[in-house]
């Protein structure tokens, strides 16, 4: 569906409908950034974890900020055009990643 993991992680598909999928995703850690959807605009929302004063982070290889920080409770939109872009979350964080379908 959307993502080459490298560490086992949650990913739980709560809604499926024609104009979107919500999918929750729990595990990972800073050694094991998760890619993003590449080529297709997604929104993320990070509903936080355990860690108290921690922060995720968005990274992609563009020139304009490449490095973009977010906290539980903020929602990211990620444009289609972004270039390899990938998701640092600390390992007990859970976030709503939500995409549009892919066009047939």
């Amino acid at each position: 569906l959307l993502l080459t993991v490298q560490k086992v992680v949650t990913l739980e598909t709560l809604l499926t409908t024609e104009y979107f999928t919500v999918a929750r995703l729990c595990g990972g850690g800073a050694d094991h950034p998760r890619p993003a959807p590449v080529g297709r605009c997604a929104a993320l929302m990070f509903l936080g974890g355990e860690s108290v004063g921690a922060a995720a982070e968005i990274r992609h290889s563009g020139t304009v900020e490449p490095v973009v920080s977010v906290r539980p409770g903020d929602t990211a939109l990620l444009p289609a055009a972004l270039i390899d872009p990938v998701i640092v979350v600390p390992a007990d964080w859970t976030y709503l990643l939500i995409t549009l379908p892919e066009r047939t």
